[in-house]
């Protein structure tokens, strides 16, 4: 469907808007409702991260100078249940640094609708260890096991692996934004190695 405005003088011929009448008091009223078509949106999936000690999952950044912003949607993790035991990790989401991120691969990532425009100035990364700036204000605590489970205990973690690590805003609130220059993190804190994490980011890019 493609997007278009129409300027339309009160009262004139031409295009009708559609609206419902009704009174108020002395007053007719009439109501109009507001269709909001979305803004592009953007699904990174990382490859299968194995756990080291102050790597970071998965990364993204809005580059410096891009002219947009990025409303973070959703974070997710999906294990990859290796034969371990007893593995536990404490990892942070935080606000990162501007850098350039090295040690990892970069992502890339689909938009929800293949008619957006081709996705710009956004680097996004997994797996790296270096070169990621400064760790940035903490805005969640993620305690993630990589341990392998039996059938039923598999399928809860399911459940918990598609629930949504990021609050989505409430009516008062407004969405977790990535100006130009700034950047979000998952960094893990614990020592465990074994086991493998995929990590996925959705999120939303507006023109400033």
């Amino acid at each position: 469907m493609a997007l278009t405005n129409t300027q339309i003088p009160p009262d004139s011929t031409g295009d009708k808007l559609d609206m419902r009448s009704l009174v108020r008091g002395a007053d007719t009223l009439l109501q109009q409702g507001v269709y909001f078509p979305g803004l592009p949106t953007y699904w990174a999936l990382s490859a299968a991260i194995t756990p080291a000690a102050n790597k970071y999952h998965i990364l993204i950044r809005n580059d410096s100078g891009s002219a947009q912003s990025l409303y973070l949607l959703g974070l997710y993790y999906y294990n990859g249940l290796t034969a371990v035991t007893g593995v536990v990790n404490e990892y942070r989401f935080q606000r990162q640094g501007y850098g350039t991120p090295a040690g990892g691969a970069a992502i890339t990532a689909d938009p929800n609708n293949s008619a957006d425009p081709a996705l710009a100035n956004v680097s996004i990364y997994g797996g790296a260890t270096s070169g990621v700036g400064t760790d940035g204000a903490i805005r969640r605590y993620l305690n993630v096991s990589t341990e392998e489970h039996t059938a039923a205990v598999g399928n809860l973690d399911r459940l918990l692996e598609d629930t949504n690590k990021l609050s989505l805003p409430g009516p008062w609130s407004r969405p977790f934004v990535l100006r130009p220059g700034e950047a979000a993190a998952v960094k893990q804190i614990g020592s465990g190695t074994v086991g493998s994490l995929r990590w996925a980011i959705e999120f939303a890019v507006e023109p400033d």
